[in-house]
């Protein structure tokens, strides 16, 4: 009988040991709830993060999301499920969105064409900086006259 008793008792030791080793502790639940809200949008403040909203229905969320953490959901099943219950918006990619798309070519076009005008003026400048240019013969006759002008001045 002692036996017994004694095999249940560990039994039971280990058993909660292991329940509690899953059990995330609270720091980690909020360091890891911290974290999604840093990177996941708020769907009631447009353009901010979940973490800087101030609306009531966003602390609300956020309890909810410490809940689901201390309950030992992962952070990425809590992101799968905001996703599926706000949209793609909420991870805060706006480039998966057509609007998002259309944004990113506008900005790679403007882009493209900074370089190309920039390299245009460049290069301009040296063709009119190498046409401008004497050539050495001219110089030293330009610049003996010059001296021989200014020495007659003096």
């Amino acid at each position: 009988m002692l036996r017994r008793f004694g095999a249940a008792a560990v039994t039971a030791l280990l058993l909660s040991g292991a329940v509690w080793a899953q059990t995330p502790s609270e720091a980690d639940v909020r360091a890891e709830s911290g974290r999604i809200f840093r990177s996941v949008m708020s769907p009631y403040c447009p353009g901010l993060t979940l973490a800087a909203c101030p609306s009531t229905q966003a602390f609300e969320l956020r309890d909810e999301i410490r809940e689901r953490m201390a309950s030992g959901e992962s952070a990425d099943e809590i992101r799968e499920a905001l996703t599926t219950r706000f949209g793609q918006n909420i991870l805060g990619n706006p480039s998966n969105t057509p609007t998002g798309r259309v944004f990113l070519g506008v900005v790679a076009g403007l882009a493209i064409a900074a370089v190309v005008g920039v390299a245009m003026f460049v290069r301009r400048g040296m063709r009119r900086d190498a046409a401008e240019q004497l050539p050495a013969d001219q110089i030293d006759s330009t610049l003996n006259a010059r001296i021989d002008d200014e020495l007659a001045d003096a």
